[in-house]
């Protein structure tokens, strides 16, 4: 079933490639993870005692991606205009970037990087050291700090990007280092490794030479990132030297495949059995309105979802996270509810095409707003449910608007200074 699995992946990814010729596209981004995931977890993790993926699942799974896939495959022929997918078609980086202030942008990160070094200091001025891992880290990145933090978050990729075809400007590099090591910091491991999945597609997509180099880039950093999490962690409390390295193995898979795991329990014990589509689809889409309702009414509608802890292996690892074609599928549900199910993942499937295929047609602008798309919403579709949480939608308003502010080309103005257009002074050099 594995090996049937991995040749519909591997077709329809190859037939995105021939339509749009580009590696990065909705449907290579979203199976990658489970053509990962699926052959680990039942060839190599259950010799550690995790539980096979079932039969069951993997069906399941290839609906949903096959779904996807024909719905992507609908909006092709509704948005696509040809050329303006080919590699070549974009204008060289370099100049893409020349049309931004990224001296300004720069800047504008370490001040907002400053804040944050301001609030790790007085956390460990108050708490000390020690306090570092426990889960009061949590507040590193919440409320004001939070918000000032999403605002560098978002500009993070382009200091990397700008760094790398320019070697010589290492301050740039600092700044998306530093950015990164904050994100860890608050020891809510998806905070930096989105982070770096986010600056991988957006790297990739503007310079495809990046595509080989930075794969092998962003596996190593994410596996470092979350043994150092736990190292760090255990050193504080001083219990390090207790743990060995079967740990950091059962932890390490668990986070990565634990949540198509947790989908055997859709076909045994059953999960959110009998919660209709209306209300799973509103728990992903109401932290958009939720943002803006609390602050102005004190009010906001979670809708009630349970997600218990359920084990993913013999020897007492659990895990409540579940993966978002797990999530949508209806558990115990009859055959009206599967077909349901597969007009929805069809509907997401156009979705997601036309953000992609309407971003990649702005040839002159940066797809700094698809790239937070593909990462939280895509690539992530494998490890939760990350469009019902608020900062994912909160990255993308920021997305949408704040690098605009940065573009030469655009004519914003604030009192009498005018940002953009032919109002603006050029910078000589970023």
């Amino acid at each position: 079933m594995i090996l049937l699995f991995e040749l519909l992946c591997t077709a329809m990814i190859l037939f995105d490639y021939i339509v749009h010729r580009r590696i990065i596209t909705t449907i290579s981004v979203i199976s990658v993870p489970y053509m990962f995931i699926l052959p680990v977890n039942n060839l190599f993790a259950v010799k550690y005692g995790f539980y096979p993926i079932n039969n069951e699942v993997i069906l399941m799974l290839m609906l949903g991606l096959f779904c996807i896939f024909t719905g992507s495959f609908i909006a092709d022929l509704i948005f696509s205009s040809g050329k303006s997918y080919g590699v070549k078609d974009s204008e060289d980086c370099v100049k893409k970037l020349d049309h931004f202030r990224m001296r300004s942008m720069r800047n504008f990160a370490i001040i907002i990087e400053g804040f944050c070094m301001l609030r790790l200091l007085m956390f460990i001025a108050s708490y000390g050291f020690s306090a570092l891992s426990d889960d009061e880290t949590e507040n590193l990145v919440s409320g004001i700090f939070g918000h000032l933090y999403l605002l560098v978050y978002v500009l993070l990729p382009f200091m990397l990007l700008y760094w790398l075809k320019h070697k010589k400007e290492i301050l740039y590099l600092f700044v998306f280092v530093f950015g990164v090591g904050f994100g860890f910091l608050s020891f809510t491991k998806y905070h930096s490794i989105g982070l770096i999945i986010m600056t991988y597609i957006f790297v990739s997509i503007e310079d495809k030479k990046y595509i080989k180099k930075g794969a092998f880039c962003i596996v190593a950093a994410a596996v470092l990132l979350f043994v150092s999490n736990y190292i760090i962690g255990f050193l504080f409390k001083g219990n390090l030297a207790n743990i060995n390295k079967d740990f950091y193995i059962l932890h390490l898979w668990k986070y990565i495949g634990g949540s198509v795991v947790h989908d055997n329990n859709l076909f045994t014990s059953g999960l959110n059995v009998g919660v209709g589509f209306i209300q799973k689809i509103l728990y992903c889409i109401m932290p958009l309105p939720n943002m803006f309702l609390k602050p102005l009414f004190g009010y906001e509608y979670v809708p009630p979802l349970d997600f218990p802890m359920e084990a993913v292996a013999s020897n007492s690892e659990e895990s409540n996270v579940i993966d978002f074609i797990g999530y949508m599928f209806p558990s115990k549900g009859d055959v009206f509810d599967i077909v349901v199910f597969a007009v929805i993942m069809i509907c997401i499937g156009i979705i997601f095409s036309a953000v992609y295929n309407c971003s990649l047609k702005k040839k002159q602008s940066f797809a700094i707003t698809l790239c937070t798309f593909m990462a939280f919403f895509e690539f992530l579709f494998f490890f939760g449910i990350f469009a019902s949480k608020s900062m994912t939608w909160e990255l993308l308003v920021i997305s949408i608007i704040l690098p605009r502010i940065f573009d030469r080309r655009t004519n914003l103005r604030i009192g009498k200074y005018y940002f953009g257009g032919r109002y603006d002074t050029y910078e000589t050099s970023a």
